[in-house]
């Protein structure tokens, strides 16, 4: 079992869109008779500053050129009326792949606890993902995604929103709430 991973960010900003475009490598320890880290999987996210562009309207078109998750994100949080409290730092989680070698329980929730301990170090100030299973990388067979995957990000507190699709939630974390 797994008991720490690490995530090695990288970061790119593209001025067009106005947005920061995330990665970041998870690495763990696998066995307790060595220290060396090993690639376990990915991390994928996206950072928009609200209050620099301006309003959410602005934000969905920079999604929009992202992708069409990256924007029935963004969209579901306006028809949800989701406020983003005096323009706010908002985070949406893209994707996690994990290596199908490495892909359990356990990863995942440390990957998220790791992740959103970071998010919080750097003031976001919320997260917003769709609940789906990580992505195996490495599978014979093509990954199919499955959704939802609502336990975990409960167990996290994020809030449940909606969506305009029943099988894909959207969910979201106000970073400045105290768990």
């Amino acid at each position: 079992m797994v008991d720490y991973v690490v995530l090695d960010y990288s970061m790119s900003f593209d001025q067009d869109l106005n947005m920061v475009t995330c990665y970041g490598d998870i690495q763990a320890v696998l066995s307790e008779d060595s220290n060396e880290f090993v690639s376990v999987g990915t991390i994928y996210f996206h950072y928009y500053n609200v209050y620099e562009l301006g309003s959410m309207l602005n934000v969905l078109i920079s999604a929009d050129s992202v992708s069409g998750d990256e924007e029935y994100i963004i969209a579901t949080l306006m028809e949800e009326n989701f406020e983003i409290e005096y323009g706010g730092k908002l985070i949406t989680l893209d994707r996690i792949v994990l290596n199908e070698d490495y892909a359990s329980e356990n990863i995942e929730y440390l990957v998220l606890k790791e992740f959103l301990e970071y998010c919080r170090y750097m003031s976001f100030d919320y997260v917003a993902v769709i609940a789906s299973e990580p992505i195996k990388k490495g599978c014979d067979e093509p990954s199919i995604i499955t959704f939802p995957r609502m336990k975990l990000y409960r167990d996290f507190h994020f809030q449940l929103l909606g969506g305009s699709q029943p099988s894909a939630p959207v969910m979201v974390k106000n970073l400045n709430v105290v768990d």
